[in-house]
């Protein structure tokens, strides 16, 4: 029996998956115009919050979409692997 936890994860995947492609989108584009390599890879000068007004999703959206697929974000910056 599905406890109210693994119904709200559920719920989330289903929001992430929907918004996967235009947040991808975003950030590709965001890595185009204000990328540069470093050391971790690359590095983004945009915010979540740049980010989530691109892809026309909420900042909580981004943050986890981002969280998700295992990037980090430092003050300013995305860091992209």
């Amino acid at each position: 029996m599905p406890t109210q936890n693994d119904e709200r994860i559920q719920a989330l995947q289903r929001v992430l998956a929907g918004n996967f492609p235009r947040l991808q989108l975003a950030l590709e584009q965001l890595q185009r115009e204000r990328g540069e390599r470093c050391a971790e890879g690359w590095r983004v000068r945009a915010t979540q919050a740049e980010l989530a007004a691109l892809a026309g999703v909420t900042r909580q959206t981004a943050n986890e979409w981002l969280r998700a697929q295992g990037l980090r974000s430092v003050y300013g910056h995305l860091l992209l692997r």
